[in-house]
């Protein structure tokens, strides 16, 4: 399987939010991952690739917080074809945003469990974390193929780790992790923390790693010192190709 990523927006800076804050994929040109803080973002990204709406397919949303799902409303208004197009939540999601999708005219789908969307595209199911106190469930987007896979986080709430953890368990241990990529939500740890985590994923067997969004400017840079050939630099309007 070959596996392509468009980064549509991106900003790791937490001290810019003035320039936007939130992340969003667009992967094999079919499946939409998270829609950022608002449709402006979003559109400055599709628009830079030239994505053709109608191809888009499938919309993962990771977890509910505003910048990654601000633009999906209007995404969806947008969408030539919405009536064909997929929203995958989890049940913890607030009422208005499931509301506001069934009343686009979308197809919702609310799962906890792990489901394949498409062919070789799983969705772990709901993955418990906290966030500032609460209960955040979050979800994340596997891509298996025959001898590897990726994995694609929107906050990583529960941890990166235990994403990954679960992602393993979904794609199987005869298949190599190959990538993890999104937001990690480091930007609030210590250096020694931010280390460890990127020493349990390499324990892990994880060839890359794509910190970006949450993960914050330290998060990246120590990875890039400690792990240099592992690396990988997912910044906004960046372009991958992964063979899975």
């Amino acid at each position: 399987m070959k596996l392509n990523i468009k980064v549509l927006f991106d900003n790791p800076n937490p001290e810019r939010k003035d320039r936007g804050w939130g992340i969003s994929f667009l992967l094999n040109g079919t499946i939409l991952f998270d829609t950022t803080e608002s449709f402006e973002k979003l559109q400055s990204g599709l628009e830079f690739f030239n994505v053709q709406l109608q191809k888009i397919r499938d919309v993962v949303i990771s977890h509910d917080h505003w910048d990654h799902t601000g633009g999906l409303a209007d995404f969806i208004a947008a969408h030539p074809d919405a009536s064909r197009l997929n929203v995958y939540l989890l049940p913890s999601f607030s009422p208005e945003l499931k509301q506001q999708v069934m009343m686009s005219g979308a197809s919702v789908h609310v799962n906890s469990f792990p489901a394949e969307i498409r062919d070789g595209f799983i969705l772990t199911g709901k993955i418990d974390g906290v966030y500032k106190g609460e209960q955040k469930n979050e979800q994340g987007l596997v891509a298996a193929g025959e001898h590897a896979f990726a994995l694609i986080t929107g906050c990583a709430h529960p941890g990166v780790a235990q994403m990954l953890k679960a992602s393993i368990e979904i794609a199987g241990t005869r298949r190599i992790p190959r990538l993890v990529a999104g937001g990690f939500h480091l930007m609030d740890k210590s250096e020694d923390q931010i280390e460890q985590v990127f020493s349990e994923l390499q324990k892990l067997g994880v060839e890359k790693m794509g910190p970006c969004h949450c993960s914050g400017i330290s998060a990246k840079n120590i990875c890039k010192r400690l792990l240099p050939e592992a690396y990988v630099d997912i910044q906004k309007k960046g372009e991958f190709d992964f063979d899975l």
